[in-house]
């Protein structure tokens, strides 16, 4: 089950490994968006020495970059600056980690709705990401759905970057399952482009983040998408909870229930 990864978390780090070990997991790494690492580059070194120190082969991992109040695609050129400076420091963290790809967010405002906007979004995206994905030919880039509420923005730029062997969409189910489209939809729009997905659960109204099979979104609908890949062709998929408690409830759940990649 190499293609499963869960969010390590350095204080209990040791209980990772051993599910790691269990159930062929790999890592995503989730200290390095947060702006108190990003702002303290002695914490920032610290959280990656320690990360290196593990005896574990990190081929398979990926990496969650910045996402908070960034937006490569501002029409503010002091935005755009801190954005790359912030976006290259998890390229720069994945490197070293021999990682194999850094997931980003999509970051546009999904209310506005002017055609202008989301044009000039698209074509400053598409410019922005193929440039990083030439500068880290090693590393694979993934855009994530936030809060989109349709997957048109999402789609297009994944489309305009089609020929880029190393970017692709990060799918998570869970924003899908709270937006106002169907996932299905979602599906239909964006599944060519999948490379990688989130999953954990919520009622369709907010993002709670709970354990899988613990709210109500369509896991069926998830399971039969991935079945839908040929043998080994499916993508990597993150169990997106803290702890390792909510880690246990999702495996168990997903485990009784056969919910890939069980």
């Amino acid at each position: 089950m190499k293609n499963l990864h869960c969010i390590p978390n350095l204080n209990e780090i040791e209980e990772y490994l051993s599910l790691c070990a269990e159930y062929g997991m790999v890592f995503e790494y989730n200290e390095f968006f947060s702006p108190d690492l990003l702002t303290d580059p002695e914490a920032y070194e610290k959280a990656e020495k320690a990360y290196l120190a593990l005896e574990r082969n990190r081929a398979d991992d990926t990496l969650h970059g910045a996402f908070y109040d960034i937006n490569i695609a501002s029409d503010d050129p002091d935005i755009r600056k801190i954005t790359d400076k912030r976006i290259r420091a998890g390229m720069e963290s994945a490197r070293k980690f021999g990682a194999r790809g850094v997931i980003f967010h999509t970051n546009y405002i999904a209310n506005f709705t002017l055609k202008s906007y989301r044009d000039a979004w698209v074509k400053r995206c598409a410019a922005y990401y193929r440039q990083l994905a030439a500068d880290y030919p090693d590393a694979e880039v993934y855009v994530e759905n936030m809060f989109d509420e349709d997957p048109e923005l999402l789609a297009r730029l994944c489309e305009a970057l089609k020929d880029v062997k190393n970017f692709g969409a990060c799918f998570d189910f869970a924003h899908a399952y709270v937006s106002v489209t169907c996932i299905e939809d979602w599906l239909d729009m964006i599944g060519p482009y999948i490379k990688h997905i989130h999953i954990n659960d919520n009622y369709g109204s907010e993002d709670l983040h709970l354990p899988v099979g613990e709210g109500t979104l369509p896991w069926k609908l998830y399971d039969s998408f991935m079945r839908s890949f040929p043998e080994g062709k499916a993508p990597s998929v993150l169990i997106e909870v803290s702890g390792t408690e909510k880690l246990k409830k999702s495996l168990k759940y997903m485990k009784e229930n056969k919910i890939y990649p069980f």
